[in-house]
């Protein structure tokens, strides 16, 4: 029994050994760039603070709410009334929110027609209302954000963000220039302002080109609602359902979650991978 081990068969033991131990090096490896990869994306600014914020969706029935007025009159109250509520420190909406995927619109900028139809360029379109920038902790870089008076009877304005004036106003002051977003809204949207740089789409992409104007200058009837408390977000989800029932008892208020999720979801498959490639290693 001793001798019975062939040539072959030890020349078959040290193949799987060296295929073992190769193999268990590529897997080590492999789990050690990718976890140097994720803890890079994860450190990634993305442009905004998601913490103590909730963020949930309110959708508006078209036949119940069918006019711009109806639906800019619901929204300005559910603000109002969460801005009311103890330890809401600021309240705003948005029709997409950050991390939940692009809102792509052509633009046309003032003086700079486009050599031929269709060659536009494109950039993010975002609808906010005046509080939403300082309830996400979005800097202002230049000029000034929307205000209570930015209204439909009122001059179309819009606020850039920094890539979008790199991009588009490189050597140049874009405050003051002119947009023709593809809205569906005949005139020009004065620049009033310069806003940070925000991840829309994920934490891996630079940020693209963004516009955002008023929601009471381009109505949607579905909104996404954030809420920046001084308080654990989870604490204010009675509380913001409360305030949509009062409001009408027959909407919803759904997709209630922290902000924070939204950006620990859009890591999720990264994270997934990651942990399946290390515990095989």
């Amino acid at each position: 029994g001793r001798s019975s081990a062939t040539g072959g068969g030890r020349l078959v033991r040290n193949a799987l050994l060296v295929a073992e131990v190769a193999l268990s090096i590529v897997l080590l490896v492999g789990a050690v760039l990718l976890l140097r990869s994720f803890a890079r994306v994860t450190s990634v600014d993305p442009g905004f603070r998601a913490d103590d914020v909730l963020a949930f969706r309110v959708a508006l029935p078209p036949a119940l709410y069918g006019e711009n007025h109806q639906r800019v009159a619901f929204f300005d109250q559910l603000i109002a009334r969460l801005e009311g509520l103890p330890g809401v420190r600021s309240a705003g909406m948005i029709q997409a929110l950050p991390m939940r995927g692009s809102y792509v619109l052509s633009v046309a900028i003032q003086g700079r027609p486009a050599a031929r139809p269709g060659d536009e360029p494109s950039a993010n379109h975002r609808v906010v209302s005046p509080n939403y920038f300082s309830a996400l902790g979005i800097p202002l870089k230049r000029g000034r954000l929307f205000s209570a008076q930015d209204t439909d009877t009122s001059p179309m304005v819009a606020v850039i963000d920094e890539a979008f004036a790199a991009r588009h106003f490189p050597d140049e002051d874009p405050i003051g220039r002119g947009l023709d977003i593809g809205n569906g809204t005949d005139g020009f949207y004065q620049v009033v302002g310069v806003v940070g740089n925000v991840h829309h789409v994920d934490l891996e992409a630079s940020p693209g080109p963004t516009m955002y104007v008023p929601y009471r200058q381009d109505v949607f009837s579905s909104m996404w609602i954030v809420a920046r408390s001084d308080r654990d977000p989870g604490q204010l989800v009675a509380s913001a359902r409360q305030a949509v029932r009062e409001l009408d008892p027959a909407l919803p208020a759904f997709a209630m979650t922290p902000l924070r999720n939204v950006i620990n979801d859009s890591v999720a498959q990264r994270r997934f991978s990651m942990l399946l490639l290390a515990a095989f290693a």
